[in-house]
């Protein structure tokens, strides 16, 4: 299926990664990214709704190595109608 003409948006992966912030609170992480415009992933399958922008390294350590973070939470396009068999 094509991708729905309604979301032709495309992101950057700076745009997306602004305000990421990676925290441990005891055996916690707490990982906390905003949440951006859906937009149609590379394959157009998935909506991606916010984005690392690949592997970043965190402030946090872990047994004392470096944490690094890669996450692109995304959101199952809505089906219209139009779609349905």
């Amino acid at each position: 299926m094509p991708p729905d003409p309604a979301f032709t948006q495309t992101y950057t992966t700076a745009d997306m990664a602004d305000d990421l912030t990676v925290t441990r609170e005891g055996d916690t992480l707490v990982i906390r990214i905003p949440i951006q415009t859906p937009t149609p992933s590379a394959s157009a399958k998935t909506l991606v709704v916010a984005s690392t922008g690949g592997n970043k390294k965190t402030g946090v350590q872990i047994d004392g190595k470096d944490l690094y973070l890669a996450s692109t939470p995304t959101c199952a396009p809505s089906r219209r109608a139009v779609d349905l068999p």
